[in-house]
């Protein structure tokens, strides 16, 4: 079929709601018209364009696809429709290693099937820029029409008839043209209605997200009476409303509220929350504490979360957070339009997606429990996972227009060296094999059919000590999560560091795995999320495993692995794979090292580096030297620095005393013993670089009794030098060779090696 220019156009069957096609009609005319393409459509009585609309523009319609070379699609193909030695293109959802769709992969490389994944083409095909076929605008707009159904609804059952009842779900209008009328005919009813909701005033539709969902749910939204406000003016403008007359013209609009990431979190360390780019936040997620909660969540009527996220960042509202805002009287979220359907993702309490034709469930924040009730007291939560399709004929439309330019490239073809670099890119499979840039998929495929079978032994061990039984109470498991980042894959280090937790016989989940494949120009960092159950029997062990991955890191230096410990404020269950909706709170008792440096000259250098690469040490720095504590910032980011002076704020020193595990005294020799009388009243381990002088001896009694550590200088007496030095010589000795000469550098450490 090399070289045949016929495309074929398979029949949708992953789901009743499917109706959208890769190409329209128009599309296929000009294929045949302006190409010289001969087009194949699969018989369908469910799409949006009907059979005869395809013929009229030139396609034969035949359940035969067999004389295509290219081979179309929307969702994923069923294995026994595939066809061998050609090319295909649909959202496969496989370059996650989805368990889901491995049998399809397995198919698509045993009949040698070229696999073009529409989610991975991107601009000039490189990995991270923006994709160039996506319906995310479509997910935006169907989602907020039919969040505005749901929130009809919600009202009545309030005892509240409002114009959003006059609002249908966004798959019974024939166009987005017919949609917009509607919300617009809402709109102008909606004045009036509002003011008899005063027991709900302001509404105040929160929105998240910078991208084309987000500007799809703001496009319906601002087609109805509002006013946009910043998080700024929250406070205030409910004080405001709920002052105003009852038929103020504050009272008769919807407010708007745009989010950003300074809205979200803010630095665990400092006062102020500026100073910080999305970059940083993006690569040290750690280093952030969540705040959406405190500023944002208690104002909200609907949130509208269109955001991406990750396991690594804080949650945006977790099932606590919003448990507290109930109790403080402070919850007024009516309804959750989550239309990401990120399922236990930055919403935790979304735990399952829905269906078209059954969008909600109510979460009840006071009991924990879920219900398909909308009567009952509580939360909406939306969460359809399959928005676009309810906007068939945009949405199609939108998608041919961009790839109807790629078939004449493609067809006829099946190795991505002939492809154009947008589809090379995106090229999943060929020659019966994955890519190059997708053979992560293999290695991430072990991994998750690893964890399958773990939790398959874990459910079997529970269902034989009875832990299923209904009236057996769960025992509540500790866990701590584990976020690596870097060249992973192709570097071979995840193998190495699962390896090395199997070997210590820890209990683990891998619970989330981003990949982002290299392209010929960027070697691109991957992810993994690991949770590992946590006790008191094995918080050594953990420790030092943790200790372990990081130093397999510096002997695999390719994979410029970072191992993070997910703080516990971003994870009350992290694992949002269980089913189970029994809270779990990380817990990191034990792992938390807190150690103060004072002095920030030349010799704290290479101190604070070594200290401050591990996970689970919290450094701080404390100099009066501006400039040098400036150098030690930029240096070493996760590291905290304080500007104060042991002679003039000795008060607030000894709070940072009282607050470490270790303190590191860098200073002249003259303020030892201040620092170690402190140390010695607060219980607080010392190290320093200075000699033992009278007025430290003298405290070494009361240090044994403390049962604490005072380490001094180990320099030239004993002499950490002189002792490998006398290492080297006695190993020559014993070898019977004569030692000619012998020079010291005073001070310096020979390497053993030398």
């Amino acid at each position: 079929l090399r070289g045949k220019r016929v495309v074929g156009i398979v029949r949708e069957a992953y789901n009743k709601w499917e109706r959208r096609v890769p190409l329209c009609p128009t599309h296929v005319n000009s294929l045949v018209k302006n190409h010289n393409i001969d087009v194949i459509v699969q018989p369908s009585t469910r799409r949006i364009f009907a059979d005869v609309e395809f013929a009229r523009a030139g396609a034969k319609i035949s359940e035969d696809l067999s004389p295509a070379s290219l081979i179309l699609g929307v969702k994923q193909i069923p294995i026994p429709d595939l066809l061998g030695d050609r090319t295909y293109m649909f959202f496969s959802h496989t370059k996650k290693a989805q368990p889901a769709n491995m049998k399809l992969l397995d198919a698509i490389l045993e009949k040698n099937v070229s696999l073009v994944d529409y989610e991975c083409i991107t601009q000039n095909g490189v990995p991270g820029t923006p994709r160039l076929i996506a319906f995310g605008r479509y997910a935006g707009l169907a989602g907020m029409i039919d969040s505005l159904k749901a929130l009809g609804d919600r009202f009545l059952s309030f005892g509240y008839s409002t114009p959003f009842l006059n609002i249908a779900s966004c798959y019974t209008y024939p166009t987005l043209s017919d949609a917009f009328d509607a919300v617009e005919a809402a709109g102008k009813r909606l004045p009036d209605t509002l003011v008899s909701l005063s027991e709900f005033s302001p509404l105040v539709f929160v929105f998240t997200g910078a991208g084309k969902v987000a500007s799809g749910a703001l496009e319906v939204f601002q087609k109805l009476p509002h006013k946009m406000v910043t998080v700024e003016e929250l406070p205030s403008l409910h004080e405001r409303v709920l002052k105003s007359a009852h038929d103020s013209p504050e009272r008769k609009v919807l407010y708007g509220c745009i989010v950003q990431q300074e809205h979200m979190v803010k630095l665990k360390h400092g006062a102020s929350n500026s100073g910080w780019t999305r970059s940083e936040y993006y690569e040290n997620p750690e280093l952030f504490t969540p705040i959406f909660h405190e500023i944002v969540a208690p104002y909200m009527s609907v949130l509208v979360n269109c955001m991406y996220w990750e396991p690594r960042f804080p949650r945006l509202l977790t099932i606590d957070q919003i448990t507290q805002l109930h109790k403080q009287n402070r919850n007024r979220l009516l309804l959750d339009a989550d239309l990401t359907c990120d399922i236990g993702g930055s919403i935790e309490f979304l735990k399952k997606s829905t269906h078209i034709e059954t969008p909600c469930y109510v979460f009840n924040p006071e009991t924990q429990t879920f219900s398909d009730n909308l009567d009952e007291k509580g939360i909406v939560m939306f969460g359809v996972d399959i928005l676009p399709s309810e906007l068939p004929n945009e949405a199609s439309m939108h998608f041919g227009d961009v790839l109807v330019d790629f078939v004449p490239k493609i067809v006829g073809k099946m190795l991505p060296t002939e492809f154009p670099p947008e589809i090379a890119g995106a090229c999943v499979t060929a020659n019966g094999s994955l890519t190059p840039r997708y053979r992560y998929i293999g290695e991430m495929r072990k991994i998750t059919e690893k964890q399958h079978e773990l939790r398959e032994k874990e459910r079997l061990l529970e269902e034989g000590d009875g832990s299923h039984h209904p009236n057996k109470k769960s025992e509540k498991k500790n866990s701590i999560g584990i976020f690596i980042k870097g060249h992973l894959f192709d570097s071979g280090y995840v193998n190495q560091a699962l390896n090395l937790l199997e070997a210590q016989k820890l209990t683990f989940k891998v619970i989330e795995i981003d990949v982002v494949p290299n392209s010929s120009s960027h070697q691109n960092e991957s992810s993994i999320t690991i949770e590992i159950e946590n006790n008191l029997e094995n918080q050594n062990l953990i420790k030092s495993s943790i200790e372990s991955l990081q130093q397999l890191s510096n002997l695999m230096p390719a994979s410029k692995a970072s191992v993070t410990i997910l703080d516990s404020s971003r994870h009350t269950n992290i694992s949002k794979h269980t089913k189970s909706h029994t809270k779990e709170t990380l817990t990191f008792a034990g792992f938390s090292q807190n150690v103060l440096v004072l002095g920030s000259g030349l010799v704290s250098g290479p101190l604070i580096n070594y200290l401050s690469n591990k996970c689970f040490r919290n450094v701080t720095v404390v100099s009066p030297i501006p400039h040098e504590l400036e150098s030690v910032r930029k240096k070493y980011p996760n590291v905290q620095i304080k500007n104060l002076d042991v002679l003039k704020d000795f008060t607030e020193i000894e709070v940072l005393i009282q607050n470490s595990n270790v303190v590191v005294s860098l200073l002249p020799a003259t303020f030892h013993v201040k620092i170690a009388k402190s140390c010695l009243k607060l219980k607080k381990h010392l190290v320093t670089a200075s000699y033992v002088s009278k007025e430290m001896r003298e405290m070494n009694n009361d240090v044994i009794k403390n049962d604490l550590i005072f380490l001094n200088e180990m320099g030239l007496d004993p002499g950490m030098d002189h002792m490998s030095a006398m290492k080297m010589i006695h190993d020559f000795q014993a070898k019977g060779e004569n030692i000619l000469g012998f020079s010291s550098v005073c001070g310096g450490l020979p390497a053993p090696e030398a």
